[in-house]
């Protein structure tokens, strides 16, 4: 594994030695800009370049300078993608004169550092993204369950996806087996509205595996009627017509006749976005007369 940097300055042109070491503390780019920054360990990797350019940059030209290529330890990539106690790299040199000082170019640069990693072998199968997300209800009995992946891009084959349903007293109700498709609607008479239930998703490559996923929790409920509480008349002024949720509305009044005791006053209200059809004076029409006591 290699580091590479842009020097863009250095206080002398002869060779002097550069060490990279593992950040072992959590910290922040944007409030570390004070000696000596977060806990580092000793070496794990450097180098001692040449940089005939960053040595003569005396304008400060950060455009100006050598690339820089400093051999890393493979370990401390490891024990950084296993989230092992190392938080980045740093670099330092003897601080005992001023030979040793450089600059390098940042990540808010034309010439940001990167790193070179070679590997042997193919790497695991992934899966990305999944749907629905854990936790989630659906309102259907076939509910279709999605994911997204990748293989090594060495690798020829077409990846392949297998999902797996299970209930809760962890009894397998549903398996995909492999498919080239990365969604698979569960089948009818499997799942039972009300209940919860829990799925995974693996991608293959033809010989591996993507590691276990976390299961997701489904939950299968009623579909709920439309609701219609919320359909109130838009407010006078504006033509009926409201800009917030699209819809028109209007009231007429049928009948009115004075006399002593009930109303016998007839109104009624249109809402366009009334769903509901049996009224008695049709669709999206609804009235005193449509009131039902349960």
């Amino acid at each position: 594994m290699n580091l590479h940097l842009f020097d863009t300055w250095a206080s002398t042109c002869t060779a002097e030695k550069v060490e990279v070491a593992a950040v072992y503390q959590p910290f922040d780019l944007t409030k570390t800009t004070t000696y000596p920054g977060p806990t580092v360990g000793g070496s794990v990797g450097g180098g001692t370049p040449n940089v005939p350019n960053a040595c003569k940059n005396t304008a400060a030209d950060r455009t100006v300078g050598d690339w820089v290529t400093l051999p890393v330890s493979v370990g401390v990539l490891t024990n950084w993608a296993q989230n092992g106690g190392t938080y980045g790299l740093s670099l330092y040199g003897i601080e005992s004169d001023t030979f040793h000082w450089k600059q390098f170019d940042s990540a808010n640069s034309d010439f940001p550092p990167y790193m070179e990693i070679n590997y042997t072998g193919t790497l695991t199968p992934q899966v990305y993204n999944w749907f629905p997300r854990n936790g989630s209800a659906v309102n259907s009995l076939t509910p279709t369950l999605a994911a997204t992946g990748d293989l090594d891009p060495n690798i020829t084959a077409a990846q392949k996806f297998q999902f797996q349903v299970y209930n809760t007293a962890n009894t397998k109700i549903a398996d995909s087996g492999l498919q080239t498709a990365n969604s698979y609607a569960i089948p009818a008479g499997k799942l039972v509205w009300g209940q919860t239930y829990y799925w995974q998703v693996q991608n293959y490559d033809g010989a591996k595996y993507s590691p276990p996923g976390i299961w997701q929790a489904l939950t299968v409920q009623v579909p709920q009627p439309l609701v219609t509480s919320s359909l109130s008349q838009n407010p006078d002024g504006r033509g009926g017509f409201s800009a917030d949720n699209g819809n028109y509305t209007t009231s007429e009044t049928d009948a009115n006749v004075t006399t002593v005791g009930p109303s016998l006053q007839v109104d009624r209200d249109y809402n366009s976005r009334d769903p509901r059809m049996t009224g008695g004076f049709g669709e999206s029409w609804s009235s005193v007369f449509d009131a039902q006591g349960r």
